[in-house]
């Protein structure tokens, strides 16, 4: 999960199909996620993706992935992330009780995290909403929801950030170099690693570009109920966390989820304006154990409990 890979795919949707995401994205201020339903309306095709089977030990199964040839190599092996998955698999069973509660998967990709949580929850009725902004990686995701008959998984076609007025966003990725991806106006930005990787990003490859709606976490969490009972999350946006968390500000302060898992790369949060500090002092106030991020870490995957977990779990899953 430490890379996201975008990359221009030749999936491509018909004029009715993009009409009909766009009733569901036009009013970025109340966000609505694309069900099960909703996605088999798209006419989603798969023949120019390949599949992928990822074993998901926290169900006893196998789900499936469609990704394009230049991701193919990202998928070879046989399991994904196994061991944050199983980590964050624990909170349904905590205090050895059977637990109920949803899944939210910031920075979806592919599905390789939610399809796995989405088959472990499955089993109790749990709910998994990913959000996905770059349009061909949507589309991937999407049709694994489909090809795996996942009528627990939610899609959100958005880029998350602080909110405000602004209701579209234009995000950059290159074709040549997948890991790199930008949601700021004007190419590249946000999401690059540092100057020297961006400065050969505008050099090699093609980049192109998406404009797509933005929106943010107070603005999903008020208009979706479920989630204001997440026992997990994942935010993981390309350096866009910080951003992203200054619009989750109400979410945060009254139903944050029990365990956050969050991606952090310093030079990628000042880049995107957002002090290390100010990301730190933001989780902390939001009831989470942050020791793990002093002092703050050039870069790394984390999983932040809330100091009062039992509090949290009476509020999800009394």
């Amino acid at each position: 999960m430490a890379m996201r890979f975008c990359v221009l795919c030749t999936l491509l949707i018909g004029a009715g199909a993009a009409h009909f995401r766009g009733e569901f994205a036009r009013h970025a201020q109340q966000p609505r996620a694309l069900a099960f339903d909703d996605l088999k309306k798209l006419g989603i095709s798969t023949d120019k993706l390949t599949s992928k089977r990822l074993w998901a030990p926290v169900a006893e199964r196998n789900v499936t992935l469609f990704v394009s040839q230049r991701l193919k190599e990202h998928y070879s092996n046989s399991t994904y992330d196994v061991d944050m998955v199983e980590a964050v698999s624990k909170m349904w069973s905590y205090g050895g009780k059977a637990r109920s509660g949803n899944y939210f998967d910031v920075g979806g990709n592919v599905g390789a995290i939610a399809f796995q949580m989405a088959a472990f929850l499955k089993q109790n009725g749990g709910k998994v909403y990913t959000v996905e902004a770059m349009p061909p990686i949507a589309q991937m995701l999407e049709a694994g929801v489909l090809n795996n008959t996942m009528a627990n998984v939610f899609v959100y076609n958005y880029a998350v950030g602080p909110g405000g007025d602004a209701n579209d966003v234009t995000m950059t990725m290159d074709e040549e170099h997948p890991t790199t991806a930008s949601a700021v106006e004007g190419g590249v930005g946000a999401g690059t690693p540092s100057a020297t990787e961006t400065e050969k990003m505008k050099k090699i490859g093609k980049q192109v570009q998406y404009k797509v709606p933005a929106t943010s976490i107070d603005a999903m969490a008020e208009a979706e109920p479920a989630l204001q009972k997440l026992l997990a999350m994942k935010l993981d946006i390309e350096g866009f966390e910080g951003q992203a968390l200054r619009g989750a500000k109400r979410f945060l302060s009254t139903t944050p989820p029990c365990i956050l898992n969050i991606e952090l790369y310093r030079l990628r949060l000042e880049h995107a304006g957002t002090p290390p500090a100010e990301v730190v002092k933001g989780l902390a106030e939001a009831g989470y154990d942050t020791q793990v991020l002093q002092p703050f870490p050039e870069k790394g995957e984390y999983n932040l409990y809330q100091k009062d977990m039992d509090k949290c779990m009476a509020r999800v899953s009394p």
